[in-house]
């Protein structure tokens, strides 16, 4: 690195393009612009460009050095040139002392050239992929969804990278106030999920690229569901061979007179039977293609009703007399 006077018949400002009042911020700012310029990883066919870049910003930096330029080539004199000798060496004094000043309170944040030289050069450098991480979520469901399919819409809490600082937490040595100095972003995402026919407790749903967003374009993770099965069955419902099993309870007079009754169906809709005169207690009835939901190329599956007679626990008396009339009918018989 040469010295100041090597210096003397070169105007250190022009070659930074900046003028010859810019601040410490200003030198620094143009310096990282042309490295990215003019480096030689960069543009090799610019390397003595680079060099006069690099010593110029080598001088311009330093208080000192710069103070010493300044004053050898006359810059003082150029900028206050309307002023008096003696304002002119007042003003000297001024710039000095706000020199010393300056190189006092920022000691400890000061990067030298070679740390700044560094940071740019890893700027310059491609940066490594890096994939997302993966989010898992636990799905309740009940027995009745597992078989035939259902859908959740599911909350998820996506946890990315802070796009203003990368993740480093700090910009320009400063905390970041975009993610406050956390390096990353949380967020809340709304996803409608489908959920396929015959799960079990431990099924695992994947859906891709809805997990974590990767870094410096690596893929983003994927989401998975965890699937617990209630097995709880409050229509008590069997599946035999895909036919689905369930009861009706109905009372006497509709056993020997006839009927029509609601039930619920495996998918939960309200569907009719009708109940012919004289059913008997454990009489099944079938009723087509309400059972399973059909899988591809196959039929849907039917639903088997059995029937239980039921005698209510409190029967007035005037369904008493009618018991004992019917007793005495039999009893003729």
């Amino acid at each position: 690195m040469g010295e100041i006077k090597d210096y003397l018949n070169m105007n250190l400002y022009e070659i930074l393009n900046i003028s010859t009042n810019a601040t410490d911020v200003e030198i620094k700012a143009a310096f990282r612009l042309l490295v990215r310029q003019y480096h030689p990883d960069v543009n090799p066919n610019y390397e003595e460009k680079f060099k006069e870049i690099k010593n110029a910003y080598d001088i311009l930096s330093d208080s000192q050095k710069k103070l010493k330029y300044d004053k050898l080539n006359g810059y003082n004199e150029i900028n206050q040139k309307s002023a008096t000798t003696s304002s002119i060496n007042n003003e000297d004094i001024k710039v000095k002392a706000q020199a010393k000043k300056a190189y006092s309170e920022n000691e400890n944040k000061h990067k030298t050239f070679d740390s700044l030289f560094k940071d740019i050069l890893n700027n310059l450098k491609p940066k490594n992929k890096v994939n997302g991480t993966n989010i898992e979520l636990n799905v309740k469901i009940s027995s009745q969804e597992a078989i035939i399919g259902t859908s959740r819409i599911v909350n998820v809490l996506h946890t990315n990278i802070c796009p203003k600082c990368n993740g480093k937490k700090f910009v320009n040595e400063a905390k970041c106030s975009y993610c406050n100095g956390l390096g990353e972003i949380k967020k809340h995402k709304k996803i409608n999920i489908k959920i396929p026919s015959n799960v079990k407790t431990g099924s695992k749903i994947r859906i891709v690229n809805e997990g974590n967003q990767g870094l410096n374009g690596g893929q983003n993770g994927d989401l998975y569901l965890n699937i617990e099965v209630n097995e709880s069955n409050p229509n008590n419902f069997k599946i035999i061979n895909n036919d689905v099993y369930t009861k009706a309870i109905i009372e006497p007079y509709q056993a020997v007179l006839g009927d029509e009754v609601c039930i619920e169906n495996f998918k939960g809709e309200k569907i009719k039977l009708k109940i012919p005169q004289n059913t008997k207690s454990g009489q099944k009835f079938k009723i087509a293609n309400e059972g399973l939901i059909a899988k591809k190329n196959q039929n849907s599956s039917d639903l088997i009703v059995e029937i239980i007679i039921d005698i209510k626990s409190q029967i007035s008396s005037e369904e008493i007399e009618l018991y004992k009339k019917i007793k005495e009918l039999k009893s003729k018989d």
